[in-house]
């Protein structure tokens, strides 16, 4: 018989060992309700595909038969069917659900929807505009409005928002306002060699420079502004939004005036 070789001992450097030994050897718990959920789910996932049959074994198939349940406690159990049977849920992207908030914190917000898990408001999706904390746009224990953009992503949790749906009611009130030739009021947020980049409906826009009603040598001056606009173009596929001031100051200043009335004017430019 080959005679086994000694096994040889390989003996750390100081600061290498020093290195190894400081590394930690825990996981830091979570801290709020939200880290706790994810967690917990992220073990779940682990659990089952650690549980998850190889391909190469044959599976074994094992029936199940279920027996009608006689005595006294077959009116639980029909009880129990029935609830069941109420409280299958199947959802889908892109379906809209009501649930109740039970927790908010910079990642977002947990709401209960009926399904198996509690679904997740990320911080990005709670609001059209910028936000930090879910805390600051729900209200826990209180119902809103939801539409489901992700599917279970592997850890039994369903991803929700609400950005989406302001959104779509962001581009039809703009729709609504060009087919109507109604003005709304947008802010100004820069001025560029182009024009003026406006935010209307929480939407960002552009006005052409030729559509600037406003003369003036400084047109940083317009930057906070709140001014009446329309709108020239509205496309949300191509995520184009063009709007006019000109056309708003002049539909503004005919306002109550007819024909054969006299006014005071200040000429702008010859």
């Amino acid at each position: 018989s080959r005679r086994r070789a000694p096994d040889r001992v390989i003996f750390a450097r100081t600061h290498s060992r020093a290195r190894v030994c400081t590394r930690p050897t825990f996981r830091r718990p979570p801290h709020t309700r939200i880290d706790q959920t994810l967690y917990t789910c992220r073990r779940r996932s682990r659990s089952r595909r650690r549980r998850a049959p190889s391909r190469s074994r044959p599976l074994g198939l094992r029936a199940i038969v279920s027996d009608t349940v006689k005595g006294e406690h077959a009116e639980q159990y029909a009880e129990l069917a029935s609830l069941l049977e109420n409280y299958q849920y199947s959802y889908k992207v892109g379906d809209k659900v009501h649930g109740k908030v039970v927790a908010c914190d910079q990642k977002g917000a947990l709401v209960e929807i009926g399904a198996k898990a509690d679904a997740l408001v990320p911080t990005s999706e709670c609001s059209l505009s910028a936000v930090k904390n879910a805390a600051s746009v729900f209200d826990i224990d209180e119902t809103y409005e939801f539409e489901i953009i992700q599917d279970d992503n592997g850890e039994g949790m369903l991803t929700l928002s609400v950005r989406k749906m302001e959104l779509a009611k962001a581009w039809d009130r703009c729709r609504e306002a060009q087919a109507e030739d109604a003005a709304l009021t947008g802010e100004v947020l820069s001025v560029n060699r182009g024009g003026l980049l406006v935010e209307c409906e929480k939407l960002r826009g552009f006005v052409p420079q030729s559509h600037i009603g406003i003369r003036t040598l400084n047109r940083e001056e317009l930057v906070g502004q709140q001014l009446p606009f329309k709108f020239i173009e509205v496309d949300e596929e191509k995520n184009r939004l063009v709007l006019s001031h000109r056309l708003a100051t002049d539909m503004v200043s005919a306002e109550g005036l007819e024909v054969g009335d006299v006014v005071e004017g200040m000429v702008q430019a010859v």
